[in-house]
């Protein structure tokens, strides 16, 4: 079994969030203080779904679907798995009659999502809060139900407002890295790297950048401890730089 990225992020996610998390003398448990936040006398929950299966169903499946981590905003000290898609619309009434589509099948489920809306853009996450916010098959069959709906809208794909969005975000992230680099802030640097490839499932690249990421680190600890002269750590920085600066090329 292929073990990207994504799939140890999860891992960790399901061994870290099944601890609560103690601050000073102050114990956060997300049952006690979330639980007004979401539904009632819901049916019982399944359990986290193996990564293993989930990671063919994402290879195999659901192939525009990604998993994303963060942190839950109610509480910091809790980390959450969610799928992640991104959905395009022709226009914003298109939108608006999607969501009312899913709707209905989310009710029927029940599961919900949490998503947001950016004029002909929506952003989905799924997530199975009561299994502490990882992801589980309510989570899959809500994608399926997703993706059937969206075939409906297609030819969204095509639109021309879409494409040159997308072309705009892109070099904007391309120049916003480069200034990074310019500006020597190189962890910056790789961490948008990663995080852009890692939503792009682009794993030859992130294995690349976890590489030279290690190079950067031996060097910093290398020229901190004296073993390498300040203009050693220079040549091996511009390598550093010339290495990334090829990676973002390909983007």
């Amino acid at each position: 079994m292929r073990v990207t990225s994504a799939t140890r992020c999860y891992t960790l996610l399901r061994c870290v969030t099944a601890c609560s998390c103690v601050v000073g003398v102050k114990k956060y448990s997300m049952k006690e203080e979330l639980k007004s936040l979401y539904p009632k006398n819901v049916p019982i929950g399944p359990g986290p779904l193996d990564e293993d299966r989930l990671e063919l169903i994402l290879e195999r499946e659901l192939k525009e679907w990604k998993i994303v981590n963060s942190k839950l905003p109610e509480n910091p000290f809790i980390s959450r798995a969610e799928l992640y898609k991104e959905f395009r619309f022709k226009d914003f009434n298109s939108v608006l009659e999607y969501m009312n589509k899913v709707a209905i099948g989310c009710n029927i489920f029940p599961h919900h999502p949490r998503w947001e809306n950016t004029w002909t853009t929506l952003k989905v996450w799924l997530t199975t809060w009561d299994i502490e916010y990882t992801i589980s098959f309510k989570d899959i069959m809500l994608a399926r139900y997703m993706d059937e709906k969206y075939s409906e809208y297609e030819s969204a794909k095509e639109n021309k407002h879409n494409k040159e969005r997308i072309k705009k975000e892109k070099e904007k992230f391309i120049l916003q890295v480069r200034q990074l680099i310019a500006n020597n802030n190189l962890e910056l640097a790789f961490d948008k790297l990663n995080e852009f490839s890692t939503l792009n499932r682009e794993n030859e690249k992130i294995n690349e950048l976890t590489l030279i990421m290690g190079k950067l680190h031996r060097i910093r600890k290398s020229e901190r401890i004296g073993e390498v002269s300040r203009a050693e750590a220079d040549l091996e920085y511009n390598r550093i730089r010339k290495s990334v600066l090829d990676i973002l090329n390909l983007f």
